[in-house]
């Protein structure tokens, strides 16, 4: 079964710290969809709108509900980052509230995005050559890069009525749910529900299973009881935005 996670909390950048509210949770009265459904449960849905997350300077404005989160490495980051950044195996992640039978917890849905298909076959191929993360499903290794370097669940190992925190991922990775604490305001990170847009380690790091994959760049989500999904605080490593907006290397 899933284990708390231990991850640190990521580092708040003064640059990148915002708090977009996103409805459709456990607990929240339902609304009219994005999709005409009035529900944001199951799986993130293409035919959804979403608003885009790109680490800005000053925050965004909340969004409606129903709508999904998709949090993207910006191209103007890419692009100062140079090869830092080339790496870089993950385009965005999807994000939306998911529907648990209990009020004990909150939970989101999570649907990762890669840069190419080879980027996704490499990663899982990577996976392949570590003795004790080769027999993981695709979905687990997906997580275990992107999202938390310890034990992943299943998606079968889901209870519904009476879950526990951790995150639990479909064979195929087409489908990942994390559960974890309600957070208190938009701005608690102490969830640990942390997206990392990875890029593979080096080869000497290959035998330890938690340097398979590392972070270029971090945004932590909150989940709330009123059903809202916030970016709680990011993590940014060597980068920030100046006041004008452009990433410059601290």
């Amino acid at each position: 079964m899933p284990r708390r996670k231990t991850l640190p909390t990521a580092l708040t950048t003064a640059a990148a710290v915002t708090a977009l509210m996103l409805a459709g949770c456990s607990s929240s009265p339902t609304g009219e969809g994005a999709n005409g459904s009035g529900s944001n449960e199951g799986k993130p849905s293409q035919a959804q709108s979403a608003t885009v997350y790109d680490f800005p300077l000053n925050g965004m404005e909340p969004v409606g509900k129903g709508e999904q989160l998709t949090v993207v490495l910006p191209d103007d980051l890419k692009q100062a980052a140079g090869k830092e950044a080339s790496s870089v195996v993950v385009e965005s992640f999807t994000v939306s509230s998911h529907k648990l039978q209990t009020a004990e917890y909150c939970a989101v849905d999570i649907s990762v995005e890669f840069v190419s298909d080879d980027a996704k076959k490499g990663l899982l191929n990577s996976y392949n050559k570590v003795e004790n993360l080769s027999d993981l499903t695709d979905g687990q290794k997906i997580a275990h890069a992107t999202l938390y370097r310890g034990e992943i669940a299943t998606l079968d190992e889901l209870d519904e009525t009476n879950p526990e925190e951790g995150i639990y991922a479909a064979d195929d990775g087409s489908q990942i749910v994390q559960v974890a604490d309600c957070a208190s305001s938009p701005q608690d990170d102490d969830a640990d529900i942390t997206l990392g847009f990875s890029y593979p380690g080096t080869r000497n790091s290959l035998g330890d299973s938690y340097e398979v994959y590392k972070d270029f760049v971090k945004a932590n989500l909150a989940v709330m009881t009123d059903g809202s999904v916030s970016v709680a605080s990011t993590d940014t490593g060597d980068w920030t935005r100046d006041s004008s907006g452009k990433w410059i290397k601290d």
